[in-house]
């Protein structure tokens, strides 16, 4: 089926059931971004580039989420986007799943702590009712 068949069904339905349709596939689409934290990252930040090693960064901080094991040791070199990944994207996510818990952001120093609770905070007021 082409774009332009598409179009053209949607011309035979009145605006209630388009609407319903187009909330439909918003749904589908936000339910797909939340695979993984990397995947949710990709779709939200034009600049999040997904990498190999940060996929599988990404799947292990889904089995840690699914409980199947209870801590997680991430060592990477520096830069190579393991920070945002763990403690931005992934606690966003979480709270995604599971928007009853509340979650700690802790670090080395207080500022950077505070910097990564101020850009979670900032994911949710932006892309949170989603």
């Amino acid at each position: 089926m082409t774009a332009q068949q598409d179009l053209s069904e949607l011309d035979y339905l009145d605006d209630a059931e388009v609407y319903r349709r187009l909330e439909a596939a918003k749904r589908a689409a936000a339910q797909d971004l939340l695979r993984d934290p990397a995947t949710l990252a990709r779709g939200l930040d034009p600049g999040y580039r997904t990498r190999p090693h940060l996929k599988v960064i990404s799947q292990a901080l889904v089995g840690l989420e699914r409980g199947e094991y209870d801590r997680l040791l991430v060592i990477t070199p520096a830069q190579v986007g393991k920070s945002t990944t763990t403690a931005e994207w992934f606690p966003f996510w979480r709270l995604c799943l599971h928007g009853e818990d509340r979650v700690a952001v802790t670090s080395y120093s207080d500022d950077l702590a505070l910097r990564r609770g101020k850009t979670i905070r900032q994911y949710i007021g932006e892309y949170g009712s989603e």
